[in-house]
C-alpha cells in the first residue's frame, strides 16, 4: 500500500513513511549527540531510534561488503542460512549482522549503555569472524557519534559525549571558524552540532575559548549535516563532505536582527501564565531550547511582535521553529505536541503601528501527520520572502496550531461514543494554546557556510 518497508508499525498509525517512530530506519539521521532530541526530552523510545538507525547502517555496510559473493537477493541462500544449514561466515551480510547482534547480547553487561553495546558488537566480530569487520563497524559507529572517544558516565547514556572519530582508519581533523559575514567576517562565538538538532543536543565543537570544548574535532570521512548556533546570529544548517587530513571550515553566519542578543525586544498578544519559560523573549534568543507560549488561539490567531535590533533593516529570509521542550518551570508535564505552530503569516512595520502582510506560509509549514506531530516536523525551517522588505518591526501571526490545522487530527478519530477525539472540540484546553520556539530575521542572501547551500529540513 505504498508503505516504506523500513517503517515500524504503519498499520497501527496509518503513517506510511515513519509508522510509530520519528524516522523510518532507512531515513534516520540521528546520532549519539542527539540523546534527548524529542519533545519529551531523554526517554527510551525516541532515544532508541539512535540505536535503531545505527544498526540499519551496520546491516547495510555488511550487505554491501559481502553482496558480490553472497547476494542478499538470493532467496535460497537466505533460507539455508536462516535454517542453520550454513554458518554465518558463508552467508550474506544481513545474516552476519544479525549473528553479531545475538552474539553481542551474550557479551553485554547488565543495563548496558549504547557504548557498552557497541563494544560488545566489536568483541562479537572478533570472536565470530576473527575481526574481519572491525574497520566497517567502527566506520558506522563513528558516523553515528559513537566513535573512538565517545563517553557516557552512566548506563542510561546520560551526559553523553559524542565522537565521530574511527580508530581504524585515517580521519578528517576539522578546525571550525565561525564568522559574521555581514560584519567584516569577524570571528564570533558559537557552537557546532552534528545532525539536525540543536535543542538538548551535545555540540561537537565551539569557538568559545573559555569552555573546555575545542574548536577542532575529528571525523571519519563522509558527508555530514551540521547546525551552527551563535548568540546574535541564530541557527544555520549546512552540509559538508569531509576527507581525511587536516582542514579549516569557515562557517559564515549573518546577523539575526530579531535576536535579543543584538538588542531586539518582543511582545506577545498573550502569554500563558507569568512563568518566564513562557515569555515572548524566548522566541528571540537564538536557540530552540526555549519557547513562547500563548493562550486564546481558539478565539483568534495569537502573535509575537519583534522590535528589530538597530532600527530598520532589509529582511529577505526568516528562520522559524516550533520545536517543543520538556516540562520546565511551573509546568508539571511535557508540552503537548498539538499546541505547536503549524501555519503562520508575517507582517512588517516601520512605525510599530501600521503592519503589512509580506509572507503567508503553506498550511503545513510544520507538517505534522498522523498519529501526532513529531520532532522532525517541528524543528527550525527557513522561509524566503517573495521579495526583500524594509522593516523596523516584524510580527509572526500564528494562523493555526497543529491541533487546529492538521487534517489528520480533525473529526472523531475512533468509534467510542463516550470520547470525542476530535483535536479541537475534544481537547479544547490544548487547542487554545499556541507555542512558537524561535523567530529569526536575516538580510542579504540566505545564510550559508563556505560553498554549501542552506539545507532545509
Amino acid at each position: 500500500g505504498g508503505e516504506n518497508d523500513w517503517a515500524e508499525g504503519p498499520y497501527v498509525t496509518n503513517n506510511k513513511e515513519a509508522g510509530i517512530r520519528d524516522y523510518a530506519l532507512n531515513k534516520n539521521p540521528l546520532n549519539y549527540s542527539d540523546l534527548g532530541f524529542d519533545t519529551p526530552g531523554p526517554e527510551v523510545h525516541a532515544d532508541g531510534e539512535i540505536w535503531n538507525g545505527m544498526n540499519y547502517d551496520l546491516r547495510q555496510a555488511l550487505v554491501n561488503k559481502y553482496n558480490s559473493t553472497f547476494p542478499a537477493s538470493d532467496a535460497n541462500l537466505q533460507k539455508s542460512c536462516a535454517d542453520g544449514k550454513r554458518t554465518a561466515n558463508v552467508c550474506p551480510g544481513n545474516r552476519r549482522w544479525i549473528q553479531l547482534v545475538y552474539d553481542a547480547w551474550l557479551l553485554m553487561p547488565a543495563n548496558a549503555s549504547m557504548l557498552d553495546a557497541r563494544d560488545a558488537l566489536l568483541a562479537a566480530d572478533q570472536m565470530r569472524f576473527g575481526g574481519a569487520n572491525q574497520k566497517d563497524l567502527w566506520r558506522v559507529f563513528a558516523r553515528r557519534g559513537m566513535g573512538k572517544t565517545a563517553f557516557s558516565n552512566t548506563n542510561a547514556d546520560s551526559n553523553a559525549i559524542p565522537s565521530f572519530e574511527s580508530p581504524s582508519e585515517a580521519n578528517a581533523t576539522v578546525e571550525f571558524h565561525i564568522v559574521a559575514s555581514d560584519e567584516g567576517n569577524r570571528s564570533i562565538t558559537g557552537k557546532i552540532f552534528v545532525g539536525r538538532y540543536e535543542a538538548r543536543a551535545m555540540p561537537i565543537a565551539d569557538t568559545d575559548t573559555t569552555t573546555s570544548l575545542s574548536s577542532t574535532a575529528k571525523f571519519v570521512p563522509g558527508t555530514y549535516s551540521f547546525v551552527a548556533q551563535a548568540p546574535g546570529f541564530g541557527l544555520l544548517r549546512f552540509t559538508k563532505t569531509l576527507a581525511a587530513g587536516a582542514s579549516t571550515l569557515v562557517v559564515s553566519m549573518r546577523t539575526n536582527w530579531a535576536s535579543k542578543s543584538k538588542g531586539a525586544t518582543a511582545t506577545a498578544s498573550s502569554t500563558f501564565t507569568t512563568d518566564p519559560w513562557n515569555a515572548p523573549e524566548n522566541a528571540i534568543d537564538d536557540t530552540e531550547n526555549t519557547n513562547w507560549s500563548g493562550v486564546g488561539q481558539l478565539s483568534g490567531p495569537q502573535s509575537v511582535t519583534i522590535d528589530l535590533a538597530g532600527g530598520s533593516h532589509s529582511i529577505t529570509t526568516v528562520n522559524v521553529s516550533a520545536m517543543l521542550r520538556p516540562a520546565t518551570g511551573t509546568e508539571t508535564s511535557n508540552q503537548n505536541r498539538f499546541t505547536a505552530l503549524r501555519k503562520f503569516h508575517l507582517q512588517v512595520s516601520n512605525d510599530g503601528t501600521n503592519f503589512t502582510t509580506v509572507f503567508t506560509s503553506p498550511n503545513n509549514a510544520f507538517p505534522g501527520v498522523a498519529p501526532r506531530p513529531v520532532a522532525p516536523d517541528l524543528i527550525m525551517r527557513t522561509f524566503t520572502l517573495p521579495s526583500p522588505v524594509q522593516a523596523s518591526y516584524l510580527r509572526l501571526v500564528a494562523d493555526t496550531n497543529q491541533c487546529q490545522g492538521g487534517p489528520a487530527y480533525q473529526g472523531d478519530q475512533d468509534n467510542d461514543p463516550t470520547n470525542n477525539s476530535d483535536c479541537t472540540s475534544g481537547n479544547s484546553t490544548q487547542a487554545n494554546r499556541i507555542r512558537v520556539t524561535e523567530i529569526e530575521a536575516f538580510g542579504g542572501t540566505a545564510p550559508h557556510s563556505s560553498d554549501d547551500e542552506l539545507v532545509e529540513p
